[in-house]
């Protein structure tokens, strides 16, 4: 069943709405249309000012803290309604400006780290408190993720496991990862080539070693060099048929000294960045890190 309404009746108008409204707002209506190109204006100009405030402060004091405030800023007094194209321009516009200034804020970091380096060779580590250590402990862990990520996953296993009460000494995952360096395959030939036709004969086990191997950052490779330098080798020469069965053993004490320095494969702004290892040194005095050594096992054939 349906119910006609007849405009005399009901006194509605059938007419169609009047075209004839106003271009602009009375004064005192605030127009709340979201923000498209047509005002982009209102996004644009607190944009560009807090831009301006944030080279302020970075030039005045910490760069990453500049970053925080210019963030919050423009979040908190950008428009309200934005339409889906401006959302995606603010976060296009974050995006770049965080990548633009991504090198000098690791830079800045880094130019941080060595005063607090240096501060540490001279005075000791007895006058970190606990949020310098804190923020230490957090680099540290980094350390294993951007080791891993970089291509140097053993160095990065060696570190984590600072983090872990344990054995003094600990084997090692991938324990053949040694043999595989042209220097340490080196310094082992030459120790087989040390055997005798009569030591063969006798069918007695044949201690080598130890043998120390220290690595060049600048010419071996940093895998190598980073995860092993120095490495304690080993050898065991047992008699098998007309050969030898070589037992190695190498030996790597996981702990950084004072005053030393590596290389992190990394260069921004034809700057190299080399780690000031006295930082984690200090992590090691204050009990933060636990020192082991590091055991990898492997066997070969003379």
């Amino acid at each position: 069943m349906s119910t006609r309404l007849d405009p005399e009746i009901t006194g509605l108008s059938a007419e169609p709405p009047p075209t004839d409204l106003p271009a602009s707002l009375p004064s005192g209506v605030t127009d709340m249309s979201p923000l498209d190109d047509n005002n982009a204006h209102l996004f644009l100009l607190p944009f560009f000012f807090f831009f301006a405030f944030f080279l302020v402060l970075a030039a005045r004091f910490e760069l990453v803290a500049a970053v925080g405030v210019f963030s919050a800023l423009t979040s908190a007094f950008s428009p309200k309604k934005m339409t889906l194209r401006w959302r995606w321009r603010f976060i296009a516009m974050a995006i770049t400006l965080a990548c633009a200034l991504a090198p000098v804020i690791v830079l800045q970091g880094s130019t941080r780290m060595n005063k607090m380096a240096d501060r540490i060779e001279k005075d000791g580590p007895g006058h970190l408190d606990t949020v310098q250590l804190t923020g230490l402990y957090f680099l540290s862990r980094l350390f294993v993720i951007g080791g891993s990520l970089k291509g140097y996953p053993e160095a990065a296993q060696e570190h984590d496991g600072m983090h872990h009460k344990g054995p003094a000494q600990r084997a090692m995952k991938n324990p053949a990862f040694p043999s595989q360096s042209p220097r340490v395959q080196a310094i082992v030939k030459g120790l087989a080539k040390s055997l005798t036709p009569a030591q063969h004969k006798a069918g007695k086990p044949i201690t080598l070693g130890p043998k120390l191997v220290v690595f060049d950052y600048a010419k071996d490779d940093l895998r190598w060099a980073l995860a092993l330098n120095p490495i304690e080798l080993r050898v065991v020469a047992t008699p098998r048929d007309s050969r030898w069965r070589l037992a190695v053993e190498g030996r790597v004490k996981v702990t950084y000294p004072k005053g030393a320095k590596a290389p992190l494969g990394v260069t921004i702004m034809n700057t190299p960045l080399v780690f000031r290892e006295t930082l984690f040194w200090a992590l090691e005095q204050r009990g933060w890190l636990r020192p082991y050594v590091a055991v990898w096992r492997w066997t070969a054939a003379h």
